[in-house]
């Protein structure tokens, strides 16, 4: 099997052309599954991306991604939510002091959202595919915790946080991005079972935050603050 073909098709950050596609596994942790699901690369910002979770319904998403078992495939987001947690709490204290409303966008069965209530926050959970609370029309702060790759509009998302976010308001999301991946195809994020369809590079989480008017704040590994402006 070849790992990498020239193709061309559109990336979904910046429009330019996905111009060699990597072939990788449907499920990283089960090497017995092979499928050709496909990882385009960007030549102009970067971006790798699966486009054939952009013909993908929402009811497919939830027969095949976020069903019963994708507990296994992520078997440490319980664990990952409560060390973020203190983070979050820590860096609202320091960048947003006067914040009280949050929503933890695509925050799964709502651990998040609940501890920031319990630390004082009016904090909601919205997830599609997990736990929707009634919102309201603006937050002081968002946060995306491992977010970003799994939606495959990166525009409209990104023009959800900034319209749902108070001027001012922080947006907290972590992600991990595709700079200096020689292989992705040997790459634990690179996995389609994870719902992985955009992963960016360091090029386009700027643009994507200059377009929408964040300014970047602070970054902890994976985790970036932006600033509404």
């Amino acid at each position: 099997m070849t790992k990498e073909k020239i193709y061309t098709t559109r990336c979904p950050v910046c429009g330019g052309n996905g111009n060699s596609v990597t072939m990788v596994r449907w499920d990283y942790y089960r090497f017995d599954t092979v499928k050709d699901w496909h990882y385009h690369h960007c030549a102009t910002c970067g971006t790798c991306f699966c486009d054939l979770f952009f013909r993908w319904s929402t009811v497919e998403w939830g027969t095949f991604v976020y069903n019963r078992e994708y507990s296994l495939v992520d078997p440490g987001a319980g664990e990952r939510v409560r060390k973020i947690f203190p983070v979050i709490n820590g860096l609202l204290r320091e960048h947003a002091p006067d914040a009280k409303s949050l929503i933890d966008y695509g925050g799964g069965n709502g651990d998040l959202a609940d501890m920031l209530k319990a630390a004082a926050y009016d904090a909601y959970c919205f997830d599609i595919h997990g736990r929707l609370d009634t919102c309201p029309d603006k937050a002081d702060a968002v946060t995306a915790i491992e977010v970003l790759e799994h939606a495959t509009a990166p525009h409209m998302l990104w023009g959800y946080l900034r319209e749902v976010l108070n001027p001012g308001g922080l947006l907290m999301a972590t992600t991990e991005t595709c700079d200096g991946i020689a292989d992705i195809s040997a790459w634990f994020y690179a996995n389609p079972r994870a719902g992985h369809a955009v992963i960016y590079s360091g090029k386009a989480l700027e643009l994507m935050a200059e377009r929408y008017h964040f300014r970047p704040v602070c970054q902890q590994g994976p985790l970036y603050v932006w600033r509404a402006e």
